[in-house]
């Protein structure tokens, strides 16, 4: 009796095989195809991708140019428009919402800056160059009152902050991931060797808002729990899910 032949997942070809033998598999390379597309959907830059799956940049810009021209890929180009909020039609305004919370972020840091300093609103206002009320320094702390960029520019002058440091906080903290998130494949995780990962990632898969993607982006507090409930150390466990 013939041996059944055994095709490779996407999974395995990722930890063995080269990416230019993946990419022009006729099987393995529609199925990296996928992935990439994901990643993308997922907000994940090239080198962000690179990073966390060992591939060439110009490889991965070669197959989602592939992906474009083939026409499947409408939803990468949007996808990729969307990260990089170059996209005139069709791109996904921030939210009023969201814009608050920069705002609140903003002001709250500052606040927070002033308290270390041991000042009171009226000491900070008094440091001011221009005179302003308490009344809108205090709206400017909390959120609820726009403050012009030489404002903001000022407020960190008096305070002896850097600028780029208060906004590259705020803004990581409400549009950006933290550096220790990690994003899986959940299809491929449910293939793992770790029963009650792998019964997990099922589980993730079934529900609507994993069906889109496939991806799960699991933040530190998720990774400390997955471990409990694994039974496992965390280095572990981010070994286990550095190959999905």
């Amino acid at each position: 009796m013939a041996e059944a032949t055994v095709v490779p997942d996407l999974g395995w070809a990722v930890a063995n095989m080269e990416f230019r033998h993946i990419e022009h598999d006729p099987i393995l390379g529609p199925l990296l195809e996928q992935l990439l597309l994901r990643c993308v959907e997922a907000a994940m830059t090239r080198s962000a991708i690179s990073a966390r799956f060992g591939f060439p940049i110009g490889g991965i810009r070669r197959v989602l140019r592939r992906a474009d021209a083939d026409g499947v890929p409408d939803r990468a180009s949007a996808a990729r428009q969307r990260k990089r909020g170059r996209g005139k039609r069709g791109a996904t305004p921030v939210s009023e919402e969201t814009l608050e919370q920069f705002a609140a972020g903003i002001g709250d840091a500052l606040r927070q800056e002033r308290q270390k300093h041991g000042w009171t609103r009226q000491i900070m206002n008094g440091r001011l160059r221009l005179d302003r009320s308490v009344q809108k320094l205090a709206s400017h702390e909390r959120g609820t009152r726009a403050m012009s960029v030489c404002q903001f520019a000022e407020y960190c002058a008096v305070l002896g902050v850097q600028p780029g440091e208060i906004f590259d906080r705020v803004y990581q903290d409400v549009f950006g991931q933290p550096d220790d998130t990690v994003i899986v494949d959940l299809a491929v995780l449910a293939g793992c060797e770790q029963p009650q990962l792998a019964r997990w990632a099922t589980l993730r898969l079934a529900e609507p808002e994993a069906s889109d993607t496939g991806l799960a982006t699991l933040p530190r507090s998720a990774q400390d729990a997955l471990a409990v409930v694994c039974g496992v150390e965390l280095p572990q466990l981010l070994d286990i899910l550095s190959a999905a």
